[in-house]
């Protein structure tokens, strides 16, 4: 996908494509897919023009689009994870914007799901991020925390967090997981 060009000639740019593609020039969508058509739930007319930011992103993701646009024109590329949606179910998709050589930036969106974002926000912290069910075994593992135990997260999942810890930390962590009932 590195050395896509888009010919915006014709309607039917992308139409061969198996994945999602908006084309921006000066800011807005000119040419979209059957794909994103499929992807946002829109039919091209909706997302050509300023309508993709228009309709689906809110004032602070659409200013974040035209910043990563102006990067793409810049370097070649640039990424960007927009909401769509202000409330719950909102989506999000990573958009990897690519310019091709006549500065048409096109975007490849890909739709991030809940578990990927929970991954994506437990990747930042070192160790500690993990979930425990009501009967207290670990039930999902962030990958950092299994890094920095120096085990793979299968090992962890449906022990007991309780047996883990230090035999001294134990009480504590009995106590502490009472409170939270």
């Amino acid at each position: 996908m590195d050395n896509f060009e888009p010919s915006l000639e014709g309607s039917d740019w992308s139409s061969g494509l198996p994945v999602p593609a908006l084309a921006f020039r000066d800011g807005e969508v000119v040419a979209a897919n059957d794909a994103a058509e499929r992807l946002f739930d829109r039919p091209r007319a909706a997302l050509i023009g300023s309508g993709f930011a228009d309709a689906l992103l809110d004032d602070q993701d659409a200013s974040h689009l035209g910043d990563a646009l102006d990067r793409a024109l810049r370097l070649g590329e640039a990424q960007l994870v927009v909401r769509i949606g202000t409330r719950p179910p909102a989506r999000f998709f990573d958009l990897q914007l690519v310019r091709s050589a006549d500065g048409v930036v096109t975007a490849w969106p890909h739709e991030i799901t809940d578990q990927a974002r929970l991954d994506a926000l437990a990747a930042v912290f070192v160790l500690g991020v993990l979930t425990v069910a009501a009967d207290r075994r670990i039930v999902w593992v962030a990958p950092s925390t299994a890094a920095g135990l120096g085990v793979e997260a299968e090992f962890l999942i449906g022990r007991d967090v309780v047996s883990l810890a230090h035999p001294e930390d134990r009480p504590a962590l009995e106590h502490l997981i009472e409170d939270l009932r």
